[in-house]
């Protein structure tokens, strides 16, 4: 019995020594599978020198031009891109030029201030400015700008004159012969933009790629950087001028399709009155009409010769809304119920029926003080206007049809009111009528308080004659446009007519082309000579001011 003890000890020995080695095995397959798994799932640190490796191999160094630095690029913080501050060091470079793969353009905008006659050059004429020493006129531009041109075009005269870009219209608006070189997205109502070649970056149907001031920005990278970063399926092209973000409003005077001007749309169409400018409407987003009749079937056959100025037109007239095509009607006229309620109640259905939008007119008071908001390319524009000069029945109440009466305190909430919900107001006055180009001292200070209150454009709907106007605090007022349709000619004053082109653009104001007409065979506008137009802008020019009040 004592033997077994002894022999149980030298089996269980034996056992153990035995197995040590498996146990050894296990425990080193176990090892290899947890660094399997972490690898895959836990960490990544024991390649991360490895991918390190990668990414500087894969690294690209950029090098940019001081005048582009403040250009926010979307792709500029792409990882494989570092910036460097020598251009010979650099394995790519951005440049202005056409040359490597071109990532965006600058468009820039010719200006002298907005009561410059002058409508344009050729190329050639501002080249000589830019380029020859000897011409007697100067250009005020910006140092970022400045740089971008001795890019495109080398050597420049001294005829460039750098100056801060916010001291650019101070000195064009002070030296004679002079002009300013803009940004197309920094442009402001002060300024007017002239024609290059007739070719304006104003215009809806602009050809920027034969504009002589829109210079491509492009990237060009030595061997085959551009193979390790794909920048063309990167990159959103950068622009100083995108068309989706702008908006054209074309605001008019005074249409009375009556007495004579219906007489001719009896005998020629109901088309005629707007074949000759037809264009100017369709080159434009929103089209205003300043409608002053009541529409209605039973409206008399016109009279040419009508004595008393008691108005009306028939439905059929308001074809000629349609085929302009407008958008927006303007009720403030003081004929809009010379034949009655009835006649004007039919108005606003057929307007309805034709899916004319209306305002500064109702079934109500209310009604008539609501302003009209209209959205476009991310713009936001408001219309709302008011009859200053009466007679007292055609005005809203809250029981009776009519016109909004001007209340100017509660007009001024209501702008303020949209502009602090992003929203730009322009507001139209039916105001007392006069045959002068100058504002009375009163009518200017109530298109200045809708300014004050942040409107950015008071245009006058009242005045058979073409009026002056000014940049108020920012604001743009035009006092009186003259008529559109209507049948005056028999003061060469009755027959200028101006149109208002607005531009915006990224949610702001950008500025107005004046666009002006000559009336003919008392219903036909057509646009102006190039004498016409120099006389016109002359006169309306003779009392424009800049008023700029503290903010």
């Amino acid at each position: 019995m004592k033997k077994c003890p002894i022999l149980f000890l030298l089996i269980m020995i034996f056992f153990l020594s035995a197995c040590t080695p498996e146990i050894i095995l296990a425990d080193q397959n176990v090892s290899q599978e947890t660094f399997q798994q972490d690898d895959i799932i836990s960490t990544p640190t024991p390649f991360k020198p490895i991918m390190d490796e990668m990414i500087s191999s894969n690294q690209i160094k950029l090098w940019i031009p001081t005048y582009l630095s403040e250009i926010q690029f979307d792709w500029i913080n792409h990882p494989q891109l570092i910036r460097d501050d020598k251009i010979g060091d650099a394995d790519c470079s951005l440049k202005v030029s056409n040359e490597g793969m071109i990532i965006g353009n600058f468009v820039y905008a010719l200006t002298g201030p907005f009561n410059t006659v002058q409508d344009g050059m050729t190329k050639e004429q501002l080249l000589n400015i830019i380029l020859n020493e000897s011409v007697d006129q100067k250009i005020f531009l910006s140092e970022n700008t400045y740089l971008i041109f001795s890019d495109i075009l080398g050597e420049l005269s001294e005829n460039l004159v750098i100056v801060s870009e916010n001291e650019i219209f101070e000195h064009v608006n002070q030296v004679s012969n002079s002009y300013g070189i803009i940004r197309f997205d920094h442009l402001d109502p002060k300024w007017k933009v002239l024609r290059i070649e007739n070719s304006s970056p104003i215009d809806k149907d602009f050809d920027q790629e034969n504009y002589f001031l829109n210079f491509p920005v492009s990237v060009s990278c030595s061997d085959d950087q551009l193979s390790k970063f794909d920048i063309e399926s990167s990159i959103e092209k950068f622009s100083t001028r995108y068309e989706e973000k702008i908006t054209y409003v074309l605001m008019t005077g005074t249409t009375a399709l009556t007495r004579a001007t219906a007489d001719r749309m009896e005998n020629f169409g109901n088309q005629y009155p707007g074949e000759a400018i037809k264009f100017w409407f369709e080159n434009s987003d929103i089209r205003h009409i300043s409608s002053e009749t009541p529409f209605y079937d039973n409206c008399p056959y016109p009279d040419a010769f009508q004595k008393n100025l008691v108005f009306c037109s028939h439905t059929k007239y308001a074809e000629l809304f349609t085929f302009l095509p407008v958008d927006i009607i303007e009720l403030t006229g003081n004929h809009l119920l010379d034949k009655g309620i009835g006649p004007f109640e039919n108005t606003l259905m057929l307007f309805d029926q034709l899916g004319l939008t209306y305002y500064a007119g109702g079934y109500s008071k209310e009604e008539a003080a609501k302003p009209v908001l209209i959205e476009h390319n991310g713009n936001k524009i408001a219309f709302l206007g008011c009859n200053m000069a009466g007679p007292p029945n055609v005005w809203a109440t809250d029981l009776r049809i009519g016109v909004n009466d001007c209340n100017l305190a509660e007009m001024a909430d209501q702008v303020r009111e949209l502009r602090n919900e992003g929203t730009l107001p322009i507001v139209t006055f039916q105001y007392f009528e006069s045959n002068s180009m100058k504002p009375s001292s009163g009518q200017m200070n109530d298109f200045r308080a809708m300014i004050n209150a942040g409107a950015v454009i008071v245009s006058g709907s009242q005045s058979h004659v073409p009026m002056t106007m000014e940049i108020f605090s920012k604001g743009f007022i035009h006092y009186g446009l003259g008529n559109l349709f209507f049948d005056q000619m028999d003061a060469i004053n009755n027959r200028r007519e101006f149109i208002d082109r607005h531009i915006f653009y990224d949610g702001r104001y950008l500025g107005t082309e004046l666009l002006t007409a000559m009336l003919e065979n008392y219903a036909q506008p057509r646009p102006m000579t190039e004498n016409e137009r120099k006389s016109l802008l002359q006169d309306a020019f003779r009392d424009y001011q800049i008023v700029v009040e503290d903010e």
